[in-house]
């Protein structure tokens, strides 16, 4: 890409409906944000958890990058391959877990079920495809170093010997505990994911 294209052409040129659907799902992004930022659920008297509207901004970014950033530089922008129509809707549904069966997870956030497992495992492999993707190498690689570090801590020399975290209880807690992806990463991030969408839609 040379340094007179636009910044958002590393982005697909989607075909009519699939670029209309992207649209629909970028346009929703900043209304949702302003319905909770201002408190409209509890007008309404809704009861919704702050990490239900996070699981409805994770569905919107995870569909939306699978399906309009390329894997690599040098893959087609004009097509769209069956394995990120998948990743795109397996994202959706990541999002959509947490949005809807929050309240029940929340309250029984210490027992580990299998289907917390395969969410939460689906959940970290897409966050960090999507940061590849997105940013580069860096960010996820420092991150699943993090993530194995926690799991193989028992491996590690000297001070940095732990006793190491199962994966279960290790997944789980990354993705559906309100102080990992749940918390401080999506009270800072979702603030500002309104000005990219300006670019794409």
């Amino acid at each position: 890409m040379t340094s007179t294209e636009p910044e958002f052409s590393r982005f697909r040129s989607l075909s009519k409906t699939p670029r209309f659907l992207t649209k629909l799902l970028l346009i929703f992004l900043p209304i949702a944000a302003v319905f909770f930022i201002m408190d409209t659920p509890s007008y309404l008297r809704w009861d919704l958890l702050r990490e239900q509207y996070y699981g409805i901004v994770l569905a919107i970014v995870f569909a939306s990058v699978f399906l309009l950033v390329p894997p690599t530089k040098r893959a087609a922008r004009n097509r769209m391959p069956w394995y990120d129509v998948i990743l795109s809707l397996l994202g959706f549904g990541v999002g959509l877990y947490v949005a809807i069966l929050y309240p029940r997870i929340l309250w029984w956030l210490g027992i580990i079920t299998p289907d917390r497992i395969i969410m939460s495992t689906i959940a970290i492999l897409l966050i960090l495809e999507g940061a590849r993707r997105l940013t580069g190498w860096v960010l996820p690689i420092l991150g699943l170093l993090f993530i194995l570090y926690a799991r193989f801590a028992w491996l590690a020399p000297g001070v940095l010997q732990g006793p190491g975290i199962p994966w279960d209880r290790l997944v789980n807690s990354l993705y559906l505990d309100p102080n990992a992806v749940l918390g401080v990463p999506m009270a800072v991030s979702y603030t500002h994911l309104t000005l990219p969408t300006k670019r794409i839609v």
